[in-house]
């Protein structure tokens, strides 16, 4: 959650300041971290009820994260470091999927 509030004042902050419309980059960030926050606060005032979900949900929260991590790191980059970013990133989302399948 930590993550979540330091990004979104962040952004806020970062717009009031420079008092132009950012980026589209930036309005998927706010995105990605919004949906990231609701999935957290449902995953954790379920689970009593239904702790399968809750358990679904959490997962579904650190894949939220993680893509927003990169997805953040990846903003200023030229495309060629994109690419590299990106790339990085479907390999880890690899080397998970296949090693939690054996």
């Amino acid at each position: 959650m930590a993550f979540c509030f330091t990004s979104v004042l962040e952004i806020s902050l970062q717009y009031v300041q420079n008092q132009f419309h950012l980026p589209s980059s930036f309005h998927l960030l706010s995105l990605l971290i919004m949906l990231t926050f609701a999935l957290l606060f449902v995953a954790k005032f379920i689970s009593l009820k239904f702790p399968v979900a809750s358990q679904v949900l959490e997962k579904l929260v650190v894949l939220m994260a993680v893509t927003t991590v990169f997805y953040t790191i990846a903003i200023p980059f030229p495309l060629s470091l994109k690419c590299a970013t990106w790339a990085v990133y479907v390999a880890s989302m690899l080397t998970v999927v296949i090693l939690n399948s054996f």
